[in-house]
């Protein structure tokens, strides 16, 4: 009896696990477009999901689960390769076209023929699930396609652009709702609404034709030319994954397939403790606390025209509390008495910390 009633109570909390195999390709060079989804990879793997993760970052430390095919040869890095007068185009047409012509189809060919990547599509390995980054170029959704993945999920480490709301028919209300490209906010005049309206449907032809187009072509070199259109590839999209937020975005409406996951990369337990430098720095600073100033890892601050730098300083010697600069200090010109320069910053731990 004891037997039976033990075979009994094994067999009522036995149940199944079925992990699935997800390919997953973030093409970009960015380090921050990786970062933001790197913990989402790491979870899946530790739930039991075999991950394969195509991008030019591996993991420093092999994980069950994840494997890694590194394409970091396949791109030059983009580490200090912006000067100021490249970010600084007042123009938003001008900033369009850069973005979709140096981020866009020129990642194409260049990731497609790498041989860790192409090793996997002419194997024809099997996956459940397809997480791929639709930032400017969808030549990469021709993997899906070829591979037969079932589930398509689209990711995007910003908030939502502009072509990516017609994938899954996300309300686009320019009345409302500025343009990613734009300076507009959710406040607009008549005037305003109106050239909000132009940026929308100028954008969306501009992608069409900057990077569409190219890449199609790319991706018919690679794959064939009967590979489908890219609206036929993208209407396999299930499910887009944003790095926006309602409390620090706008208000619109947002359609059920476009799920916000801004502060995804922050782990529940908090980052990494400071080096003990900076963090006595930060305890020393008292009240009044300190500011974090940083451009980014593509942006060379040591570029700044003297007009930019001057208004800078004369900004920073003005406030009361200390600066703590990304950048060189034997490559800036002079800085003002309260700012600290530091070549590398731990980001995520000095923006944790929860007295500044």
């Amino acid at each position: 009896m004891n037997f039976l009633f033990a075979l009994t109570l094994i067999a009522c909390v036995i149940f199944g696990v079925d992990g699935a195999r997800i390919l997953v390709v973030f093409p970009h060079q960015a380090r921050s477009h990786y970062n933001v989804y790197e913990p989402l990879l790491k979870r899946l793997a530790e739930k039991g999901h075999q991950v394969v993760s195509v991008s030019h970052f591996p993991q420093k430390t092999p994980l069950a689960n994840l494997t890694d095919v590194d394409v970091s040869s396949s791109l030059p890095s983009l580490i200090g390769t912006m000067t100021m007068s490249q970010s600084d185009k007042v123009y938003k047409w001008l900033k369009l076209k850069s973005v979709l012509e140096n981020r866009g189809s020129v990642i194409c060919d260049p990731v497609l023929s790498h041989p860790g990547l192409r090793k996997i599509v002419q194997s024809r390995e099997k996956f459940d699930v397809y997480i791929v980054e639709i930032f400017v170029s969808d030549c990469f959704l021709s993997i899906a396609h070829v591979l037969e993945i079932p589930i398509v999920i689209g990711t995007i480490t910003s908030v939502t652009v502009p072509w990516a709301n017609d994938v899954l028919r996300n309300p686009e209300i320019p009345s409302y709702i500025p343009n990613w490209f734009s300076s507009y906010t959710d406040r607009m005049n008549f005037f305003e609404r109106f050239g909000n309206s132009v940026d929308f449907f100028v954008t969306k032809l501009a992608y069409r034709y900057l990077s569409d187009n190219p890449s199609y072509e790319i991706a018919k070199k690679h794959f064939g030319n009967d590979l489908p259109d890219f609206d036929t590839l993208r209407s396999k999209i299930s499910l887009i994954l944003t790095n926006g937020h309602p409390v620090i975005s706008t208000p619109r409406a947002v359609a059920p397939g476009f799920k916000e996951l801004g502060g995804i990369h922050i782990p529940p337990s908090g980052p990494q403790p400071l080096p003990k430098h900076l963090q006595d720095f930060l305890d020393a600073q008292g009240n009044d606390g300190v500011i974090y100033f940083s451009l980014g890892s593509q942006i060379n601050s040591s570029t700044m025209s003297n007009q930019v730098f001057a208004a800078f300083y004369k900004a920073f010697e003005q406030v009361p509390q200390q600066i703590l600069w990304k950048c060189s200090e034997e490559k800036m010109p002079r800085l003002a008495k309260n700012v600290k320069c530091i070549e590398w910053a731990p980001q995520l731990s000095i923006l944790y910390d929860y007295k500044y």
